[in-house]
């Protein structure tokens, strides 16, 4: 969930609920900054302190529901354990009288690193730059790893770049909304077993094989997935389907990186690939280790500045929080999803595994004609015979 604006247009008010309201007598709510599955961010003010949060508001049509309610929970009670530079803080936790549960954090000026890629020439990212960025993600891991906090959905939509200390970009950590913690003992278990929360592109090969618990090493996958799109300008495993991506990620191995055109140290492209090993044990054996090794690939060049200036970027000022959202499109492939699914074998295809998953719906030609033609054009021909007959 992208924390952002711009100073592009206005929001229409009748599609910002809460805009206006004071929760609890502590805190103004603005304009809706973005939106996702369960619940919608809003700028907002903490009044005894005059200070810009952000408050991420729950769905309040799902605070009745006790999952959906606990894993709210959860991730803010998670967060408030981590305190980096890297990740994103929870400043309070709140539930109003009628029900309404909010989460305040701090207040991200910027864009979000799939944003950025977007932007980029070829969706890619020159290595320099991407060793500073990768670094920070690495970094914020590290601290939440050490605090027993597996995030579970790293991948560019969750990691915001704020351009608040300047045009290198500090990365911050977002959406904790599926994380786990390591020592169960101390939250509790909401996951059911063989379901598995992520994003399909992103989930480690030993999960989709093993059905097992997310852990540091299935993060330090996904931030290989991270690295390699930053790079490359395309994930490593693709498919027609999420049951076709997921099964090479099971079975293939990625292309390489030594493309010429891409201009990759050969010690960045090691440093990728082993984050992309299918045997966990064979990864970086710390999130904060990978932070130093994409540090020293990139030694003491110069960072590239990233192709975004903040007067023509579109976004918006901390003074500006009357202002409307900018929101992208992620593909369908980069949505967060439960995934159930049985052990993957090896022999068998996950299409044959697990069926009930079907997280794309192929587009129609712009050709095609819509379900209803074919019936109407049927009913039409009935209808001519029976004048024709009568």
């Amino acid at each position: 969930m992208t924390i952002a604006y711009t100073d592009a247009s206005r929001a229409d008010t009748r599609d910002q609920p809460l805009t206006g309201r004071v929760l609890e007598g502590r805190y103004a709510v603005g304009l809706a900054l973005g939106r996702g599955g369960m619940s919608t961010v809003y700028a907002g003010k903490q009044l005894r302190l005059d200070r810009d949060v952000a408050i991420k508001v729950l769905d309040p049509a799902l605070h009745l529901n006790a999952e959906v309610s606990a894993r709210f929970l959860l991730e803010a009670k998670l967060l408030s354990r981590i305190r980096h530079p890297n990740v994103i803080g929870v400043l309070d936790y709140g539930q109003t009288e009628e029900g309404l549960m909010y989460c305040v954090m701090e207040l991200l000026v910027g864009s979000d690193l799939d944003q950025l890629l977007q932007r980029m020439p070829h969706g890619r990212m020159p290595w320099p730059g991407a060793c500073d960025l990768l670094a920070q993600i690495a970094d914020g891991l590290g601290a939440a790893h050490a605090r027993g906090i597996v995030h579970r959905d790293v991948k560019p939509p969750n990691c915001f770049v704020s351009f608040e200390e300047g045009r290198s970009g500090v990365v911050k950590l977002l959406d904790f909304g599926v994380a786990r913690a390591i020592h169960q003992d101390t939250v509790p278990k909401l996951t059911q077993a063989g379901l598995l929360l992520g994003t399909p592109s992103h989930i480690a090969p030993e999960l989709l094989q093993t059905k097992g618990e997310a852990t540091p090493a299935s993060d330090l996958y996904a931030l290989g997935v991270t690295a390699y799109r930053m790079l490359s300008g395309d994930i490593p495993f693709v498919g027609d389907t999420a049951f076709a991506q997921m099964t090479a990620a099971c079975t293939e191995e990625p292309a390489s990186l030594d493309d010429p055109d891409l201009d990759i140290p050969v010690e960045l492209q090691h440093l990728v690939m082993s984050l992309l090993e299918k045997d966990p044990a064979k990864r970086p054996d710390d999130a904060r280790r990978a932070a130093a090794r994409f540090r020293v690939v990139a030694g003491d060049r110069p960072k590239t500045p990233l192709p975004v200036d903040w007067r023509d970027s579109g976004v918006g000022s901390p003074e500006r929080l009357d202002v409307a959202p900018r929101t992208a499109s992620p593909s369908e492939l980069d949505r967060t999803a439960p995934v159930t699914l049985t052990a993957f074998t090896g022999t068998e295809t996950l299409e044959e595994q697990a069926p009930e998953l079907e997280l794309i719906e192929p587009a129609r030609p712009a050709w095609a004609p819509a379900a209803w033609v074919p019936a109407a054009l049927l009913v039409a021909a009935l209808v001519l015979v029976i004048v024709l007959v009568v």
